[in-house]
């Protein structure tokens, strides 16, 4: 939801309930809030992968623990060729 500047995880037959994972309405000094996320890929375990405007965030399934990979800029070739490798 780049405009949101959130990322909203929609379960598999909800259509009406989104669960925000980054983003959002979290406060601006958190790790878990977010510019302008651009691009999300998500792995057959269930983490994802956050490309924001200036950094990329792995979240764990349940989004409880997260990592910054990167506080510098990516471009969405270089997150797609890392993650697949």
């Amino acid at each position: 939801d780049y405009s949101n500047k959130r990322v909203v995880r929609w379960r598999t037959g909800s259509n009406t309930v989104g669960e925000i994972v980054a983003g959002g309405d979290i406060h601006a000094s958190s790790p878990l809030s977010l510019t302008y996320p651009r691009r999300i890929h998500v792995t057959k375990d269930g983490t994802l992968f956050i490309l924001d405007d200036n950094r990329v965030l792995q979240l764990s399934k349940d989004a409880s623990q997260y990592t910054i990979l990167s506080s510098k800029f990516f471009n969405e070739h270089d997150l797609a060729s890392d993650i697949s490798s």
